[in-house]
């Protein structure tokens, strides 16, 4: 009987402990196996979380990061490639275990080829950009990459080998179009509601893709140099350019512009230099903007600038910090779904330094890592689940049949008269 009883509590214990591990994995939100925390110091590319409580990631000295500000970890990439480019975008409903998570790309710094995770970087595909008899020799590294998830394209820049076009099959990558360039590719940006609104700036130039990128051409009508882009995934999307001297530009087709300064308070003869632009996922309508300012016609270099932002087009562009940013921003990195917290990096520092709401990345800091499991390891701890809860139920009904049962009384008699014997 206490063996019984023994039994039935490690059983109950037991599928407590695996119910208890397999919802672990109903949200992880960083996605990783068990690597130690790391501090990001020389970002060179940025995915920002696609929904409140879902993992950022960068590309930080060649490595893959991922978590949030003051807490990275790496995840595995391919052997031998240095990580140049990274995007992300949500997995479809039902893959791996219906788990929310996100299908990484990432590009090769070394290598003409990209790479393809669905599994948070356990496994890669790898495509090749090149193919040696339609393209000969070619040479270089991916720098930029940007994803339509619903026409199921990847558009990849490269530093020596122009522009090219992917398409994401089920089982591979396959290039399908390229614009050879005799400048590095800058920036890449795509609307992913699948409209095909895609361009990609070079140093000097910008260029907007047709019939999805089978043929690219040449913007030859902002009237100024381009110095950012950015899209933010409205409806319809925005395209956003920054310019040497016309400040801000937008448009719905890459055909048409305009210039966006409501609320900046800018004297006649002012210039605005747009340093960088970035655009967020969790709220379309959040724009960020790194400008400085020339004062006069003649004047060559801007001055060192600050920050601005808007919420939607209802609101004017506000100044997100006064202070003067003690380096030129090359970059911002916006902190998903709050408006005002920012990060930038600069032409002196690679290491994201905050703005605004950001919280400060303090590497002593260091919250405790989530309770991670792969999805083998959630699989198993279901299965495991399972038998125990069958082997409980089998213990449960094992001791209710092993008890003794109670002597059943006899049926009293009766006589004729109705009245029973046991009572005379």
């Amino acid at each position: 009987m206490h063996l019984r009883k023994l039994l039935i509590l490690f059983l109950t214990l037991l599928l407590s402990a695996a119910v208890w591990t397999a919802l672990q994995t109903v949200d992880p939100a960083l996605p990783t196996p068990a690597a130690p925390v790391v501090v990001v110091e020389n970002v060179r590319d940025y995915a920002p979380a696609l929904a409140p409580g879902r993992p950022d990631y960068v590309v930080d000295g060649g490595a893959l990061r991922v978590g949030r500000p003051g807490y990275w970890v790496a995840l595995p990439t391919p052997p031998d490639v240095i990580v140049g480019a990274v995007d992300v975008i949500p997995a479809p409903a039902g893959a791996v275990g219906s788990l929310p998570h996100e299908i990484i790309y990432i590009g090769a710094a070394n290598q003409l080829a990209i790479y393809r995770s669905d599994d948070r970087g356990q496994s890669w595909l790898r495509g090749d950009l090149t193919h040696p008899v339609v393209h000969g020799h070619l040479v270089g590294g991916v720098t930029d990459l940007a994803v339509d998830p619903v026409q199921k394209l990847v558009y990849v820049g490269t530093d020596t080998a122009g522009l090219f076009r992917v398409r994401d099959r089920s089982g591979a990558l396959e290039s399908s179009a390229h614009l050879l360039l005799d400048e590095p590719v800058r920036q890449v940006v795509t609307d992913r509601s699948g409209s095909g609104l895609t361009v990609a700036r070079t140093d000097w130039h910008l260029y907007r893709a047709e019939e999805f990128g089978l043929r690219w051409l040449l913007v030859n009508n902002l009237q100024s140099l381009p110095t950012t882009v950015a899209i933010a995934q409205t409806t319809p999307a925005t395209l956003w350019v920054g310019t040497v001297d016309r400040g801000l530009l937008r448009s719905a087709d890459g055909i048409t512009w305009s210039g966006d300064h409501t609320g900046l308070d800018l004297s006649p003869a002012a210039r605005l230099y747009v340093d960088a632009l970035a655009t967020d996922p969790v709220r379309p309508g959040l724009v960020y903007a790194a400008v400085s300012t020339l004062l006069s016609e003649h004047q060559a270099r801007p001055t060192l600038g600050h920050v601005i932002y808007r919420d939607g087009d209802a609101t004017p562009w506000v100044t997100l910090d006064r202070q003067t940013i003690p380096a030129r921003i090359t970059e911002l990195l916006p902190v998903g779904g709050r408006p005002g917290a920012v990060y930038a990096l600069t032409l002196v520092s690679r290491t994201p330094q905050p703005l605004g709401e950001a919280p400060v990345v303090n590497a002593g800091a260091r919250p405790p890592a989530p309770a991670i499991t792969t999805p083998l390891q959630a699989g198993l701890a279901w299965l495991l689940a399972g038998m125990a809860l069958f082997a409980l139920l089998f213990a449960v009904l094992a001791d209710i049949a092993s008890r003794p049962t109670l002597p059943v009384p006899p049926a009293p008699e009766w006589d004729p008269d109705g009245l029973r014997r046991d009572s005379w």
